[in-house]
């Protein structure tokens, strides 16, 4: 048996990306402490901080490690913070204690010393000393992320620029998912206002990462307000694909007012007729009035501005808008509206036009990595068993797969997606990818086949498997986990490596869940 703190060594290397080492020790028969500390982790990455500091104070009532104990200290101080608690006390108590632990608990407790100062800004408490040059990169990240944030307080974005980059590059390297999205999201956040379309560019890659490496956005969730923030500022109707992922995520309370302006913004497909309004007519007349060639008659146009037309046809509002830059977020809501539709339009020809370029197995991968990495599939056309073998089976001619796709703006959404979706999607579609490019064109066939067959339910439970497991194929921990010969067997038959598969079974933290996953597993049997 490890010594207690070398066991969360993957915690101190990789973060939240440790999470299936946390569960299966939660699983393992091992002293209290080590089991409220790894519950403690759990809760941290979600964000519930409340939670997380109630099993930091169960697991230091069970301690007997002093190194542990100052470890569970660092993590209470830094929770608190993260609730806008500053503790100057335990603060000083873990600086100066910092001299009797050595190794990565000492680096973990030094750079979450660094981040809570920064974090308030605290000219009353000194920054702790930094013992030691031998650090790990993942030491470093949050180290460069410290100075990135002091530059800022001091006005110095050059530097906090420098800085940001050098904490994404190491991050990188690691990997370590937290230290890489918050990296680019801070840089993004910090130099919106001078630099806004580099950091709209450098808050998609946050938005990416995020959707690659987390399955859930948890303490993360900021690099999707900051997204949606800066597309808000830049006037781009990108935001509403924003929105949609927002909604489909679900928030906490913090984030509830973000929530309840991103439902502005979420187009509405089934509403095609609108009240002809006083803002509607002024916008209208502006429009007619700049542009000569309108695809209705003068006399139409002439019925709807001076409001003798009550209500008005999205089709009569796109023929009108067609063509002509609407990119303005504060439209009144039917030219949106209909602008979001317009765009889904003209993306999904552009869309089939590529997918006819591809070979058809790559056509098939393309369909199933889509739909397994969509994040909002409730009530989605193509969960029911029949349309999705439909669409699947359609893929063999493009001209057909397009007009069965072309009846619904979901599934027309659902091609666009399949070339090019939302940031976040984007990032699970790549992760899915690995799995899916391990399968040769027969073993994809089959699995296919079998998933198709599947309820909803466990369709989104090995869809979370999948993710799960690109997200740790090609990653070397230096420590194995163990698993059911259902899981390795899934791994055989699907030419998928064992470690990430059994890495993504130990990411279901209910084992209840995973009872399921294996039943699931083994019905492709």
């Amino acid at each position: 048996m490890k010594k207690t703190p070398d066991m969360f060594i993957p915690v101190f290397e990789y973060g939240a990306f440790a999470r299936p080492f946390i569960v299966q020790m939660i699983n393992m028969k091992l002293p209290k402490a080590v089991k409220y500390s790894a519950v403690s982790l759990l809760y941290t990455w979600e964000g519930k901080y409340s939670q997380a500091i109630q099993y930091v104070n169960k697991a230091i009532r069970f301690c007997n490690s002093e190194s542990m104990r100052f470890f569970l200290l660092a993590r209470k101080l830094s929770c608190k913070s993260k609730l806008g608690e500053f503790d100057p006390q335990l603060y000083r108590c873990l600086k100066s204690n910092l001299n009797k632990v050595s190794g990565k608990v000492r680096e973990e407790i030094e750079m979450l010393l660094i981040n809570v100062r920064t974090r308030y800004e605290k000219k009353s408490v000194s920054e702790p000393r930094i013992w030691g040059s031998n650090k790990t990169s993942s030491a470093f990240v949050f180290y460069y992320l410290g100075k990135a944030r002091n530059s800022v307080a001091k006005n110095d974005v050059p530097h906090a620029v420098h800085h940001y980059i050098q904490a994404y590059k190491l991050s990188k390297t690691i990997p370590h998912p937290s230290g890489v999205v918050s990296s680019l999201n801070d840089l993004a956040w910090d130099i919106k206002n001078i630099h806004p379309l580099w950091a709209y560019s450098i808050s998609q890659k946050a938005v990416y990462w995020l959707g690659y490496y987390r399955e859930t956005s948890g303490n993360l969730f900021g690099a999707l307000d900051t997204l949606f923030v800066i597309e808000k500022k830049i006037n781009t109707f990108s935001i509403y694909r924003t929105s949609k992922v927002i909604r489909s995520l679900g928030v906490s309370k913090k984030y509830e007012k973000l929530l309840k302006e991103a439902e502005r913004y979420i187009p509405k497909f089934n509403v095609s007729i609108y009240a002809n309004t006083k803002d509607l007519r002024r916008f209208i007349r502006k429009i007619v009035g700049l542009y000569r060639g309108e695809k209705i008659s003068a006399g139409r146009i002439s019925e709807i501005i001076t409001g003798k037309t009550e209500r008005i046809r999205g089709n009569t509002l796109k023929k009108i808008i067609e063509g002509k830059e609407v990119e303005n977020l504060e439209v009144p809501y039917p030219v949106y509206n209909e602008r979001i539709k317009l765009k889904i339009e003209e993306r999904f020809e552009k869309a089939l036009e590529e997918l006819k370029q591809l070979l058809l197995s790559e056509r098939k991968r393309l369909f199933i990595s889509t739909y397994i990495a969509q994040v909002e599939r409730e009530k989605f056309y193509l969960s029911r068993k029949d349309k999705l073998k439909k669409s699947y089976k359609l893929l063999e001619n493009v001209e057909e797969f397009g007009k069965y796709m072309a009846r619904r703006y979901k599934t027309m959404e659902f091609v666009v997606d399949m070339v090019e979706a939302h940031p976040y999607v984007e990032g699970r579609k790549t992760a899915v990818r690995k799995a899916v490019d391990r399968m040769g064109v027969k073993k994809l066939g089959e699995f296919v086949r079998r998933y198709i067959e599947l309820d909803e339910y466990d369709r989104k439970l090995l869809d979370r498997f999948m993710r799960n497991y690109g997200r740790y194929d090609g990653i070397r921990f230096g420590m194995r986990v163990n698993g059911s010969e259902v899981v390795r067997g899934f791994a055989k038959k699907y030419r998928l490596e064992i470690q990430p598969t059994l890495l993504a079974y130990w990411c279901e933290d209910d084992k209840r869940v995973r009872w399921r996953l294996e039943r699931v597993l083994n019905s492709f049997f």
